[in-house]
């Protein structure tokens, strides 16, 4: 993740992460590693990566090595390792689950190739690309795995980052995981509760109380919850702790982390800021909304609501400061979070600040890094539905010179107005508009390419 936006590169095709896209596309290169045809048989494959996984983050060329804004709660995708075989699932999509023969050597160096994929999967799907060898890095205490890949030319994905939800792939002693990172952050007379899913929970229970130390047998229950769990008609200035379990069939887990968050009153001059979530014109509930400060950067969390039913949201801030709205996305169809900044000076209510998501725009050609022997590019890319016009950007790559800005490009490929130079490197993005005026489509990473005419 970098500058706030997920990105989704080419490579990340043969991960899984995009199997609608690869459809569309037919067929993409061999993938984020080397792919060695040598899966293994996995008789020997007994160590610290066997359990159940959510993988909570990726790396790519341009995070400079770094590992940016965990999603402890999973970004889509589950691994079930076992010492035969390693199952990765998109658990948040359309549920493809497939199955890997793997091997691990003492060096922690491991290779994967696909050998079978459940009937959820596109059938087009080639298993053949489905392979990547690297190595694993585990922390300390071996809550978290990075899955490093070995790199072909071109490739942006680096590695996965998986965090272990089980230290068995399958829960078969009667046990079952609680959930953890329980958090509640305090809104509008409301609480909301965020936790990490457990693998194998089939639902999850509530345990609330104004007073700490708050267990299943003294806490008030409420059943059947999910994440996000909004708690609402709440007392101002009064602190409500919370615990959440997980439950599979009858048996429920110990209880979680205790977590507390304290409903506090408007100050005087206070302001409310209302809306709704939107995509194109339809309505999206569910939608995690977040005041921030300040505006430029958005570093503090001030407030966390989530849309409801029809969309509405309602937030609460201090008047007079420069605060930043954050609305994020669900899946990976969406860009991952929006930032709308509002000027200072605000010290009443704001009403109708309704907030778009947008829609990810895959780059199809040039391929990012690519070398072209034409001074006007042909430019393409996944088209959006909504999409009436799409906007195209072209930079020059080091200073970001502005090269060329096309706006209402009504087909899904432009070719440049005006000669790119021989030896440039360029970057390019695409946003794209509907009927009515509001953003439906963005480039989660813009892609690279450089202009090498042959002599």
């Amino acid at each position: 993740m970098k500058n706030g936006k997920i990105f989704f590169p080419s490579t990340f095709f043969s991960h899984l992460a995009l199997l609608l896209m690869l459809v569309l596309l037919g067929a993409c290169g061999g993938g984020g590693g080397s792919g060695s045809d040598e899966g293994g048989d996995g008789s020997n494959n007994n160590g610290p990566w066997l359990g159940s996984w959510i993988q909570v983050n990726f790396l790519t060329a341009d995070d400079n090595g770094v590992f940016e804004f965990d999603d402890l709660s999973g970004i889509g995708f589950t691994a079930k390792i076992t010492e035969s075989e390693w199952v990765e699932t998109d658990d948040f999509g359309n549920g493809c689950a497939v199955t890997f023969s793997y091997s691990v050597d003492s060096n922690n160096k491991h290779s994967k190739r696909a050998v079978s994929k459940n009937d959820l999967c596109p059938v087009n799907l080639p298993l053949s690309l489905l392979k990547d060898s690297g190595r694993l890095e585990f922390s300390a205490d071996n809550k978290f795995m990075i899955e490093y890949f070995d790199l072909q030319p071109g490739d942006d994905i680096l590695a996965f980052k998986w965090m272990r939800v089980s230290s068995n792939p399958d829960v078969s002693d009667g046990n079952v995981n609680p959930p953890t990172n329980l958090l509640a952050v305090s809104g509008s007379n409301q609480i909301v509760l965020t936790w990490d899913f457990v693998a194998t929970a089939t639902s999850y229970n509530l345990y609330w109380s104004t007073m700490p130390n708050v267990t299943p047998e003294n806490g008030i229950k409420i059943a059947n919850v999910v994440s996000p769990y909004t708690h609402s008609n709440l007392t101002e200035g009064e602190t409500y702790y919370y615990v959440v379990t997980a439950e599979d069939g009858s048996v429920e887990s110990v209880p979680s982390n205790q977590s507390s968050a304290t409903l506090m009153p408007v100050s005087p001059g206070g302001f409310s800021i209302s809306g709704q979530t939107f995509y194109s014109t339809t309505p999206l509930s569910g939608i995690k909304v977040e005041l921030r400060e300040p505006a430029t950067t958005g570093e503090n969390i001030l407030q966390t609501t989530f849309s409801d039913a029809n969309g509405n949201y309602t937030l609460t801030g201090l008047a007079g400061d420069p605060f930043q709205i954050r609305v994020y996305g669900p899946g990976t169809e969406f860009i991952g979070w929006r930032g709308y900044g509002y000027s200072s000076g605000i010290s009443q209510d704001v009403n109708n600040r309704n907030l778009y998501l947008v829609k990810n725009i895959l780059l199809l050609t040039p391929a990012n890094t690519a070398a072209v022997s034409t001074l006007r590019p042909s430019l393409s890319w996944t088209g959006i539905p909504e999409a009436v016009t799409y906007r195209v950007q072209i930079n020059v790559t080091d200073t970001w010179e502005l090269v060329e800005l096309a706006d209402e490009v009504a087909e899904n490929s432009y070719i440049p107005s005006v000669d790119l130079s021989d030896g440039g490197s360029y970057t390019w993005q695409v946003d794209a508009t509907d009927a009515f005026g509001h953003d439906v489509g963005g480039t989660m990473s813009a892609f690279r390419f450089t202009v090498e005419q042959a002599k």
